[in-house]
């Protein structure tokens, strides 16, 4: 290859620039450093392919990446910052780390990638200037490292690439403005690129909410416009955390597995207990398919951190959710929700604000009601419904619609609306959706929401005690409505999980898909949604479930089909049975023959 194709490929080829021409210094096992060639991992390769794609596109870069420990994600930004300055004139970088330490660590390695360029690539290198990197004037490109909170730090100024390292801890290390103030300021000046990198440090601040949003938005098939592109990179699966066990440990550990697989807990306890992995090593390996040699150097790593486990799972994460929370397990099969994010709503989905009658008309340009699927005649309908205070930025109000034959969400409510709106909603859609029944939460809002859909005239509605009767004189608030507690909120969670595990129904919301991410059991094993987000999809839905479950089996079809379908015809085929006494014998003459 001619030098001027060589400098051609490492200009179009970021990966091949690394290989050829980026050199790294590295710790070996035995605590000694050696230098080598930067090649990627699969980790870095996947952030440098997508800012690659948008730079080839045209696209503006936003980058988020929730990581554990010793994944080098600093390496590769910082090597796509160079590469930049390095053949784009005029181009400065900006990184920004969280104390001045790290400063200067991650300014050792852009020193190191400009020291030890080839020697065809030095011509194009740069001066060194404290922990800054300048090309030569003619060319007029830089390369700054600079500490949050500094004053040269509080803007991004003209950068075009501007990476910010470890935000989750820059609050702890500011006085006055706030880590999300300092983000939102350097944003503000619109680089061309964004790469946000952090460790988590807890379900607060600016690194959490900017991940967690970007998260819900990225997967959310109702939002056109994606802006940040979430990365989450674990341990597993990267070879170093791991480490080489018996041959017999091996073998208990997947006999482990199997007689899981096989349904005989008591004997996958067993060998847990032998093998000494506890509870919650045990969850883990039958949760995320961990190796042997993966829980051996996990156990050895927990004990380095004085056996606090919650400081484990934030350095070094199994999910992004465990990241932020000292469990952070979630709650929804991981398997089958990587399949239903990917889905996107009915082409013909209708979506309006408010329904204008029980007759299906919408009305408004929004979107809270979706409409999935119109009612089908033979098909029996459930309404669910999940009261809110009805203000903007608190929960929001939750009508479903389930499709018992089909199993399926054929509709929803999710918005914000009064207590007493959302039953004239819930009421028009059960009179539309071929007289659903309706079950309704009736915790704190949800009293008033029961009011209205009674003083509207409708009963098919869920009993506190169904089947039994009720005394007279009892008011209607003991009568109406699901009332929660913590014992039937964890079984109906639990029969959610179950429904959605064995895929036994249909989630076509993707907001309450969007809910179910981030959905978690918390350090005492509680489900419950992340801090700041919202579950009242998953609520509706669980109690939609498991009215489906103690309502009488929908009618087989023949007898819906051959059932009459008008109030004459259904008046006149009770006045038949009156005639016939009820059981098909002829007592005299019927009212209608009669007449």
């Amino acid at each position: 290859m001619s030098e001027e194709a060589f400098l051609s490929r490492c200009a179009s080829d970021f990966e091949f620039f690394c290989l050829h021409c980026l050199k790294i210094r590295t710790l070996t096992r035995d605590k000694k450093y050696t230098v080598q060639t930067l090649m990627l991992t699969d980790e870095q390769r996947a952030v440098a392919n997508y800012v690659t794609f948008c730079l080839q596109g045209g696209h503006d870069v936003r980058i988020i990446i929730d990581k554990c420990r010793k994944l080098g994600m600093s390496t590769v930004v910082e090597a796509l910052g160079y590469w930049l300055c390095y053949f784009r004139s005029n181009f400065r970088a900006l990184v920004i780390a969280h104390t001045s330490k790290a400063t200067q660590k991650i300014a050792l390695i852009n020193k190191g990638f400009n020291r030890m360029l080839p020697d065809p690539m030095r011509e194009g290198g740069a001066k060194e200037a404290y922990n800054n990197l300048n090309w030569p004037a003619d060319w007029g490109s830089m390369f700054e490292c600079l500490t949050q909170g500094t004053e040269h730090a509080t803007r991004g100024g003209d950068a075009s690439f501007v990476h910010l390292s470890e935000l989750a801890f820059w609050d702890a290390d500011r006085r006055s403005t706030s880590a999300e103030d300092a983000l939102t300021a350097i944003l503000g000046d619109n680089p061309w690129a964004a790469i946000v990198e952090s460790t988590a440090n807890g379900a607060t601040g600016a690194f959490y909410g900017r991940f967690t949003s970007s998260w819900r938005e990225w997967f959310d098939p109702t939002v056109t416009r994606k802006i940040w592109k979430p990365f989450f990179f674990t341990w597993r699966g990267v070879g170093k955390y791991t480490v080489g066990v018996p041959g017999d440990t091996e073998v208990m550990h997947d006999r482990l597995v199997l007689e899981h697989r096989n349904g005989r807990i008591k004997k996958a306890e067993k060998f847990a207990q032998k093998l000494q992995y506890g509870a919650e090593w045990y969850q883990r390996v039958i949760d995320y398919g961990l190796s042997a040699g993966q829980v051996a150097w996990a156990q050895s790593k927990v004990r380095d951190f004085n056996g606090d486990l919650r400081k484990f799972d934030q350095e070094y994460p199994l999910t992004w959710e465990m990241s932020f929370l000292s469990s952070g397990r979630p709650v929804f099969d991981p398997e089958v929700m990587g399949r239903w994010i990917q889905e996107q709503i009915p082409a013909d989905t209708r979506m309006f604000d408010r329904l204008a009658d029980d007759q299906g008309a919408g009305q408004g340009a929004g979107d809270e009601w979706h409409i999935y699927e119109p009612p089908e005649f033979g098909e029996e309908y459930i309404v669910g419904t999940d009261s809110a205070e009805g203000n903007d930025g608190g929960d929001f109000s939750v009508a479903k619609v389930f499709a018992r034959r089909s199993k399926r969400i054929v509709a929803e409510f999710y918005g914000v609306a009064d207590p007493s709106e959302l039953g004239e909603q819930a009421v028009m859609a059960a009179r539309w959706y071929r007289d659903a029944f309706i079950i309704p939460e009736i915790d704190n809002h949800g009293y008033a929401t029961v009011r209205r859909m009674l003083d509207l005239g409708y009963r098919s509605i869920q009993r506190r005690k169904p089947g039994k009767s009720v005394r007279a004189g009892t008011p209607w608030s003991q009568i109406y409505g699901w009332k929660s507690t913590e014992q039937n909120r964890r079984r109906t969670i639990g029969q959610m999980r179950t429904a959605v595990k064995q895929e036994a129904y249909w989630e076509t919301s993707p907001r309450t898909r969007s809910e179910m991410l981030m959905y978690c059991f918390d350090g005492r094993g509680r489900p419950d949604h992340l801090p700041g987000q919202h579950d009242d999809g998953i609520t509706t839905t669980r109690l939609i479930l498991e009215a489906d479950r103690t309502l009488r089996a929908p009618k087989e079809l023949t007898e819906v089909v051959e059932a009459p379908k008008s109030a004459i015809e259904r008046a006149r085929a009770r006045m038949r049975r009156e005639a016939m006494g009820g059981k098909g014998k002829r007592k005299g003459k019927s009212r209608v023959a009669q007449s």
